[in-house]
């Protein structure tokens, strides 16, 4: 709340049989806060093959990029995504 400048906050915790949980959070911010919001949202729901799938298209190309994608996605453990960006990754994949 502080960081957007908010006025207030709920949040709902939606639980249903499936194994993921979805939660509804409501920050009342000041107008300009709302496009920050919005842009830290999707760089914390994105993950880190997504990045690495972007990374490799970009300096690759399309096709190529899918190609190394499908290759080298699942190559990374866990520890390794956390520790390093997926950029980090490409570059150890193009050399």
């Amino acid at each position: 709340m502080e960081a957007f400048h908010g006025h207030s906050i709920e949040f709902t915790p939606l639980l249903s049989e499936s194994p993921l949980a979805r939660i509804h959070i409501v920050v009342r911010a000041e107008r300009g806060a709302m496009l920050e919001l919005e842009t830290r949202i999707v760089q914390v729901a994105c993950r880190w093959q997504d990045d690495l799938a972007d990374a490799l298209i970009d300096n690759h190309g399309e096709e190529e990029g899918n190609r190394l994608l499908q290759r080298y996605a699942d190559s990374f453990p866990a520890g390794y995504r956390e520790d390093y960006r997926a950029r980090t990754a490409r570059c150890a994949i193009s050399n």
